[in-house]
């Protein structure tokens, strides 16, 4: 008793598609991907940068409050030495 089954053939067409399109849709993935890590590090970038720019400010605020306490101290001192 033989066994004729026919097996499905697959020809040079059918194995460069399924690469090509295997290759294509991977790619695509990918792609997605790679601009949703883009996109998060640029959001990630303009809260760092918001950050820094409120720090400037907070800085610039104790700076001035610092040299006004310091000529506030002269003045005193000078009004204790007078």
């Amino acid at each position: 008793m033989s066994c004729d089954i026919e097996l499905p053939q697959t020809g040079p067409f059918l194995t460069f598609s399924d690469y090509f399109f295997d290759g294509l849709i991977s790619d695509w993935m990918v792609q997605g991907r790679i601009r949703d890590s883009i996109d998060s590090v640029q959001r990630h970038s303009d809260q760092v940068n918001d950050v820094l720019q409120r720090l400037r400010r907070h800085r610039r605020q104790l700076e001035t409050e610092a040299e006004s306490g310091r000529s506030q101290f002269q003045s005193y001192i000078g009004q204790y030495e007078a």
